[in-house]
């Protein structure tokens, strides 16, 4: 049998969206009022799967052991001027990307029992991007 667990966590940022292969009125009718630098309260859940040893499939101080450095690193920065987005949209969609693929990582690398199964980053109470595993 495999469980899910999940925790939240959260981070501040600012970011704009814009594609320099567009023109002005391209990036404008793709991005809206995202092309102007704004900022965000982003939360996010990761979830990890995996069997339950001791009563549960990880403990969630080492989930955060793992996840608050990435949380750490986003917050109160510009997303676009991270070398990890460089020539990447800032959206919500690659966020997750980012934040799942920096969990996986972590996690094979302690070559633990269990693995991400997936992020889900929200920009606002009525928007969000969920990347699966």
């Amino acid at each position: 049998m495999n469980t899910l667990i999940g925790k939240e966590y959260k981070f501040e940022a600012a970011h704009l969206l814009w594609n320099d292969d567009y023109s002005i009125k391209e990036n404008n009718k793709v991005f809206g009022k995202c092309v102007n630098p704004h900022g965000h309260s982003y939360t996010f859940v990761v979830e990890i799967g995996g069997p339950v040893r001791d009563g549960m499939v990880m403990n969630y101080y080492a989930i955060d052991e793992i996840v608050d450095p990435i949380a750490t690193h986003l917050d109160h920065t510009d997303l676009n001027d991270l070398d990890e987005f460089e020539g990447v949209l800032t959206t919500a969609e690659n966020i997750a990307e980012y934040i799942f693929k920096m969990i996986a990582g972590t996690l094979d690398a302690n070559e633990m029992a269990v693995t991400v199964r997936s992020v889900t980053v929200r920009e606002t109470v009525k928007t969000y991007a969920r990347v699966e595993a």
